[in-house]
C-alpha cells in the first residue's frame, strides 16, 4: 500500500513537471513571436520613417523646379476670348452692384430724411 502512494505521488509529480515543461515551452514560442513581432514592427516603424522623408524631400524639391508652358497660337486666342469674357461680365457685375448700393443708399436716405 505505501509503494501504491507512493507511485500514485511520483505519477502526480510527473503530470505536474509535464504541465510546467509545457507552459514553459509555450512561453518561449510566445517569447520567440514577440521577438518576431518587435523585429517586424521595428522594420514597419523604419520603413515609415523612410517613406515620410521621401515625401519630404520630394516636396521640398518639387519647390525649386520650375514650370514652363508654351501656347500655341490658337490656346492665346481661346485664353484672350476667355479673359475678354471675363472682364465684360465682371463689368457688368460691378455696375449693377453699383446701382444696387446706390439705390440702397437712397432708400436708406429717403426713410430717414424724408418728411411727408
Amino acid at each position: 500500500m505505501l509503494y501504491f502512494v507512493g507511485f500514485r505521488n511520483v505519477k502526480t509529480c510527473t503530470k505536474n513537471v509535464s504541465d510546467v515543461k509545457d507552459i514553459v515551452d509555450k512561453l518561449a514560442t510566445a517569447i520567440e513571436d514577440l521577438k518576431k513581432i518587435v523585429l517586424a514592427v521595428t522594420a514597419a516603424s523604419k520603413s515609415t520613417d523612410n517613406a515620410v522623408t521621401a515625401i519630404k524631400n520630394a516636396i521640398r524639391d518639387s519647390q525649386n523646379v520650375v514650370i514652363t508652358n508654351k501656347l500655341d497660337d490658337e490656346s492665346v486666342k481661346q485664353l484672350q476670348t476667355m479673359y475678354e469674357t471675363y472682364y465684360k461680365e465682371e463689368e457688368k457685375l460691378y455696375r449693377k452692384h453699383s446701382i444696387d448700393i446706390g439705390e440702397m443708399l437712397l432708400l436708406r436716405y429717403t426713410r430717414n430724411y424724408c418728411v411727408f
